[in-house]
């Protein structure tokens, strides 16, 4: 499975993202309730975020979706969505938990944690925590990694270590409205 070295790409990526925003996005009036899609699934955007994955297109990642804040003391609150195919026997909630881990450890994340199982739209996901450090200061990240119709999706949400607890509350109502489109 590719995912240790795309997923270790991924986080470094993230950092050199997270201070990115136009001139055009310091709007933080758009409202809640916005949908955005990825491949095989629809999100709603929290209130004030917009979708910046067509922005990314043509890079190193080809993020699947890309939604974030307007930046704020140089840098922009963000959940990225990574989906990466895979051939064969899906791997096992243990194999990928560990090569996940791996894979953030690798890229410069420091301690790891795992936070947890949780449910994405009824599929199992496992969940870890880290802390990085970017230009504009130390960041806080979580990372929930879902198996579903032979991908693994990586959904992370970077923020500020200081903005940490309260944007958790902002990726659960995202996951929540998380829907795959096949229904299943």
């Amino acid at each position: 499975m590719r995912t240790r070295p795309l997923l270790a790409a991924l986080l470094t990526l993230a950092l050199l993202l997270v201070a990115c925003g136009g001139e055009d996005d310091d709007d933080d009036s758009r409202p809640a309730g916005r949908a955005a899609k990825g491949t095989g699934y629809t999100v709603t955007m929290p209130g004030g975020w917009s979708d910046h994955t067509k922005k990314t297109e043509g890079g190193i990642i080809n993020f699947d979706l890309l939604l974030g804040r307007p930046p704020r003391d140089g840098f922009a609150v963000n959940v990225m969505v990574l989906r990466e195919p895979y051939e064969g026997d899906a791997p096992k909630i243990a194999e990928l938990r560990t090569t996940i881990r791996e894979s953030m450890r690798a890229s410069g994340a420091k301690r790891v944690r795992d936070a947890g199982d949780r449910r994405v739209d009824g599929a199992v996901a496992i969940t870890h925590d880290y802390r990085q450090t970017s230009p504009a200061g130390p960041v806080r990240g979580r990372q929930v990694a879902v198996n579903h119709k032979d991908a693994i999706y990586s959904v992370t949400l970077t923020t500020l270590a200081d903005g940490f607890e309260a944007q958790l509350p902002v990726l659960n109502r995202l996951l929540a409205s998380w829907t795959w489109e096949d229904g299943a």
